[in-house]
């Protein structure tokens, strides 16, 4: 056999455990931030509670069979729970190639899987109903304490970079509320930043939120232009559409989760070499 005879069958397993793990995902998407147990009971119909049975829980082929609708009250399937499953089962791809192969370490194939399946997780969440759940938050960043004894970057840095990340983000956080006397960042992000320190280390935690930051930033400005365009296409004068511009940034939260989510896969496949390029 040859030599990408192994790597493929490897990758198509990790495959399979990708699609998996996205469907549940997908029920701790659904059911944590509303605290609901992910355990009991089994998979059913949001809208009808109808318990799904073994072949309309198979991940996308269940979806495909039922034409994207509930067999028992018709309906709509969220586009979420095939998005998910696909997203895993690349992630977990993603993590064979990179660290799976028969060269490579078993440890740091289930921490990169993990670590990015939390993030898909979170990414959801947050954009779904703007809570990023403690379950994944703090258990996600136990669990990278416990990987990092057997892997890079070892558990203390991994300690000091997760605590030192969520730390200086709640004092900023706290800052900004006694300045301007309204949140500047949410708890849920602190934890968050916190977990992708454990992973990431301080290096990557830093490309994270700078890309984060970044994007964060594109997006309210597009937002904002929008809304002070679509006053002026109603006939507002330019000082009232400013006003609303100024209405609506003052109250708007944007997903904050899911721009650190991206970073930290940036962060997490071309950290170091971000890092390198950012220095010069």
């Amino acid at each position: 056999m040859s030599a990408a005879g192994p790597l493929l069958a490897g990758g198509g397993v990790a495959v399979v455990f990708g699609l998996i793990a996205g469907s549940f995902l997908s029920v701790c998407v659904w059911r944590l931030p509303r605290r609901l147990s992910v355990v009991h009971p089994g998979s059913r119909c949001p809208a009808c509670a109808h318990p799904l049975t073994a072949w309309e829980n198979l991940p996308l082929v269940g979806a495909l069979l039922l034409r994207g609708r509930c067999r028992a009250c018709g309906e709509r399937i969220s586009w979420r729970y095939p998005a998910l499953e696909l997203g895993c089962a690349a992630a977990f791809w993603w993590s064979w190639r990179l660290h799976g192969q028969p060269a490579g370490s078993g440890v740091e194939f289930i921490r990169s899987a993990f670590f990015l399946a939390c993030l898909l997780a979170l990414a959801a969440t947050d954009l779904e109903t703007q809570v990023l759940p403690d379950e994944i938050t703090l258990g996600g960043a136990a669990a990278g304490l416990v990987l990092s004894v057997w892997s890079g970057p070892g558990w203390l840095p991994a300690l000091i970079a997760g605590a030192g990340g969520a730390g200086l983000l709640a004092l900023l956080g706290l800052s900004y509320q006694r300045w301007r006397g309204r949140a500047g960042v949410g708890w849920g992000d602190v934890k968050m930043v916190g977990f992708l320190g454990v992973f990431l280390g301080v290096g990557g935690l830093l490309v994270a939120l700078f890309l984060a930051s970044i994007a964060g930033a594109g997006v309210g400005v597009a937002q904002a232009v929008g809304v002070f365009a679509g006053r002026r296409r109603r006939g507002r004068t330019r000082a009232q559409a400013r006003r609303a511009t100024a209405r609506y940034l003052a109250h708007a939260a944007l997903p904050f989760g899911v721009f650190l989510a991206a970073g930290g896969a940036a962060a997490w496949r071309w950290g170091p070499w971000l890092w390198r390029a950012w220095l010069g």
